[in-house]
């Protein structure tokens, strides 16, 4: 069980993803440059585009999971501490 220190609010979650998803992706991109080419240059020609939809699928995904109880985030079904 979380304590009240290491439980994590889904705001501040979706918050550090969303700030490392230019890294993340990037690092995806080159990953995949030599087995998906076609997509890894996709990632590369519309950086932007990928980096605002992804912002949104993440918080949506982290909300969903937390609302659903399936990421153990010491949070309530309403999205507030546990």
């Amino acid at each position: 069980m979380p304590t009240a220190q290491s439980r994590i609010r889904v705001h501040e979650l979706v918050a550090a993803i969303v700030d490392r998803l230019p890294v993340i992706l990037t690092e995806v991109r080159l990953l995949l440059v030599e087995q998906q080419p076609d997509y890894a240059g996709f990632l590369a020609g519309d950086f932007e585009e990928v980096l605002r939809a992804s912002r949104g699928f993440i918080a949506r995904l982290v909300r969903e999971a937390a609302r659903d109880g399936t990421v153990a985030l010491g949070v309530t079904r309403s999205g507030s501490l546990g």
